[in-house]
C-alpha cells in the first residue's frame, strides 16, 4: 500500500526575490515527493512566504497570516507554515507568542531546511 503524497500550496508576497525563494521551495518540496496543489484544495500544508522590506509589506504579510489563521480554525488549512523576510526580520519568539497557530517558522537562512522541517510536520 502506497501513501499519498503530501501536499502543498504556496502563497508568494512582495519581490521578485521572494518569487525566485518561492520557485526554490517549489522545486525542493516536489523532488522528495510534496505534490503542488492550489491554494485552497485542501492541502496538506500551506507555505506563506514573506517580504518584510517596508511597512505596507508587514502589513500585507500579518493580514495573510491572520486569514490563513481563520482558514486553519475552520478547517480548511491543515499545517501552516510562514517563511522569508518577516519572520528573518522579527524573533521567532515573538511571532510564536503572536500566531501561536502557525505551525512552522523558517527564515530566509533556514530555507533550506523546508524538505526536512515540513516532513516532520506532516509525517508526524
Amino acid at each position: 500500500m502506497s501513501k499519498k503524497s503530501p501536499s502543498f500550496s504556496l502563497i508568494s508576497l512582495g519581490c521578485a526575490r521572494t518569487l525566485v525563494d518561492s520557485e526554490s521551495i517549489t522545486n525542493k518540496l516536489q523532488d522528495i515527493g510534496f505534490q503542488w496543489v492550489d491554494e485552497g484544495c485542501q492541502e496538506e500544508v500551506t507555505i506563506l512566504n514573506t517580504c518584510s522590506f517596508i511597512q505596507a509589506a508587514i502589513d500585507e504579510t500579518e493580514a495573510n497570516i491572520k486569514d490563513l489563521i481563520a482558514r486553519k480554525k475552520a478547517g480548511a488549512v491543515k499545517h501552516l507554515a510562514v517563511v522569508g523576510c518577516y519572520p528573518s526580520r522579527f524573533k521567532k519568539g515573538a511571532l510564536e507568542l503572536q500566531f501561536p497557530e502557525v505551525d512552522l517558522w523558517l527564515t530566509t537562512q533556514e530555507q533550506g531546511q523546508i524538505n526536512e522541517k515540513l516532513s516532520k510536520l506532516v509525517f508526524k
